[in-house]
């Protein structure tokens, strides 16, 4: 996971993203990246998320990928911040979601 410490603001982009793009396209939507903010975009299938980490006069991509499950991530909407905290908690629940299913548990009412 990337290091949230020096993250103030996360920027959620919801609906679908084209995964494709790598960081010019996702630069061009964002428009004008301020430093200290992740922007996170969500593929079609909900299993991908790439984020544009700006941090200084650096931007960063980083992507993470589930094979099994999805991202609960919202549909639709216009652009906003959340905490970096919500992140985390976004990644953490689908991973273990993952972790009960390898576990023979089955995470069918964790709504995924």
């Amino acid at each position: 996971m990337i290091d949230m410490s020096g993250v103030s603001r996360v920027m959620l982009y919801p609906g679908v993203t084209d995964m494709r793009w790598g960081m010019p396209g996702l630069i061009a939507i964002v428009g004008n990246p301020e430093p200290g903010t992740l922007y996170v975009f969500c593929g079609s299938g909900g299993r991908m998320l790439k984020m544009l980490l700006v941090e200084g006069d650096a931007i960063s991509l980083c992507c993470r990928k589930l094979r099994k499950r999805r991202y609960l991530y919202p549909a639709s909407g216009e652009p906003y911040a959340t905490d970096p905290e919500n992140l985390v908690a976004m990644v953490r629940c689908a991973a273990l979601a993952v972790l009960c299913e390898s576990r023979g548990v089955p995470s069918a009412g964790m709504g995924y």
